[in-house]
C-alpha cells in the first residue's frame, strides 16, 4: 500500500507569480511529508515546527 503526494511549484501573491520553482513538498519525519496548497507562509510555519 502507498500514497502518492503531488504539488505544483508556482508561488503566487494574488495576480503576481513570485516564484515558478517553489518547493511545496516538505519532509517532516520518516514516512511523514507535508504538501502545501494555499498560502505558502502557512505551510512554512507548520513545517518549521
Amino acid at each position: 500500500d502507498g500514497v502518492i503526494l503531488g504539488a505544483d511549484t508556482k508561488a503566487t501573491a494574488w495576480p503576481i507569480v513570485c516564484d515558478k520553482n517553489y518547493e511545496k513538498s516538505h519532509y517532516m519525519a520518516p514516512n511523514i511529508y507535508c504538501c502545501g496548497a494555499g498560502t505558502a507562509t502557512d505551510t512554512k510555519a507548520v513545517t518549521g515546527m
